[in-house]
């Protein structure tokens, strides 16, 4: 549970965002992951987003049936 919400006694409060948000979000599956580690407290991944690993991949012409044609 995010300090902000302990400190202040509201734990009840941040079950219920939980609830909220994981209802609202569930088929968001580049959401979800994230979220979770916020739920659960742990530190965000150092993998790069999935965007910025894509244009890593086409800036090296290399695309995922191969070289890109010219």
């Amino acid at each position: 549970m995010p300090q902000c919400y302990e400190k202040a006694g509201l734990g009840a409060d941040w079950e219920s965002v939980v609830l909220e948000v994981s209802e609202a979000n569930y088929r968001k599956t580049g959401f979800v992951p994230g979220f979770e580690d916020v739920v659960n407290g742990t530190e965000p991944s150092d993998k790069p987003p999935l965007l910025e690993s894509a244009k890593v991949r086409w800036d090296s012409k290399e695309g995922p049936s191969g070289p890109a044609p010219r």
